[in-house]
């Protein structure tokens, strides 16, 4: 029988890889929960009181910027403006390159 979702709720890797964590700890994780844990402990980049600042300031910051994308850009954190680009630009939305720079260096701030 299928298990009923009763919320979702978007993470950075960082919150991921301390759930898991604190999961396998407690009890044995599952394939899908081991290999997931092993890819945060590769990629995330901040720790998770970090990520979560750091995507609450982008969301703050700038008007066409929802916390999807602020996790997305969180998750990955782009080192350049093509790498920046990818997240934040959709279809017939131009986002200045002013704008890409103000949120480098907000990203910066937290590497």
């Amino acid at each position: 029988m299928p298990k009923k979702i009763m919320e979702e709720e978007l993470l950075t890797l960082p919150e991921v890889k301390e759930i898991l964590t604190e999961r396998g700890e407690n009890s044995e994780l599952g394939y899908i929960q081991r290999v997931t844990l092993d890819y945060t402990m590769k990629f995330a980049a901040a720790d998770k009181k970090n990520a979560r600042k750091l995507v609450s300031e982008l969301v703050s910051k700038f008007d066409f910027m929802d916390e999807n994308i602020a996790v997305q850009i969180v998750n990955a954190m782009p080192t350049s403006i093509p790498e920046l680009k990818v997240f934040v630009t959709e279809k017939h939305k131009v986002v200045l390159t002013s704008d890409l720079e103000k949120m480098l260096g907000i990203i910066d701030k937290f590497r």
